[in-house]
């Protein structure tokens, strides 16, 4: 029982810490929710995504303003991990499904451009649509917008992803 508390202590401490945390810090496996309800759902992957967008543009911060080396979700997870500021392994994958979110590898190591309005870049996304037709995108500016369907394709050319 001591070596347990010691334990939250110690996670609950390191969590609140204003210092990057250490990606080898080993956490629980995430188990994805079959059963939460859709909208639940869409909301939660968002939230995900606006996270991991955020800890993007911190890595960036500190990084001379590069992605991180986005060639699969595993090595983006490995460098931005770090720089999250809550949560854990599980920001990186879809609640419902437990599969990772997609991650525009032709971005890996380079500087994106700046545009005027909101980005047209796709930077992660859900692997596939749900069930409303929808997916989320996080951009390379930092926003995330769920998508029509129909519009992906557009999206995906502008953002030059296989």
């Amino acid at each position: 029982m001591k070596r347990f508390v010691a334990l939250s202590l110690l996670l609950v401490v390191s969590g609140c810490s204003s210092s990057p945390r250490t990606a080898s810090v080993p956490l629980p496996a995430f188990t994805p929710w079959p059963n939460i309800e859709p909208e639940q759902s869409r909301m939660l992957s968002v939230s995900r995504l606006k996270q991991l967008a955020l800890g993007i543009a911190v890595y960036r911060s500190k990084n001379d303003d590069k992605l991180p080396d986005l060639t699969s979700p595993a090595a983006m997870r490995a460098e931005v991990y770090p720089f999250l500021t809550m949560g854990g392994l599980d920001i990186f994958v879809h609640p419902k499904t437990g599969e990772p979110f997609e991650v525009n590898v032709s971005l890996s190591k380079t500087v994106p451009p700046v545009f005027p309005g909101p980005s047209p870049i796709a930077l992660a996304y859900e692997a596939s649509a749900d069930g409303n037709l929808t997916r989320a995108v996080a951009y390379t500016d930092g926003h995330v917008k769920r998508v029509e369907e129909s519009e992906w394709p557009a999206i995906k050319a502008a953002s030059n992803i296989p």
